[in-house]
């Protein structure tokens, strides 16, 4: 495996442990998913994780990523 792969790979199990723990993303009974802000400001921790492997991710390339 190189070392792109390996780094890439590590970098998506820290992306969907970040997703995991912000539950204002996917859990619909949890009070903070109807809060603009707070989702906002989990989504800026997945792109900026994102950003360590594709530089020109933004935000609807991390929800392009969720959805798929």
């Amino acid at each position: 495996m190189s070392q792109n792969t390996a780094r890439y790979r590590e970098v998506l199990c820290d992306f969907m442990n970040i997703y995991r723990n912000e539950q204002c993303l996917w859990q619909i009974k949890n009070k903070l998913y109807h809060s603009r802000d707070k989702r906002n400001a989990a989504l800026d921790k997945l792109v900026a994780k994102y950003k360590e492997v594709e530089e020109s991710a933004d935000r609807e390339t991390v929800l392009k990523k969720l959805i798929r």
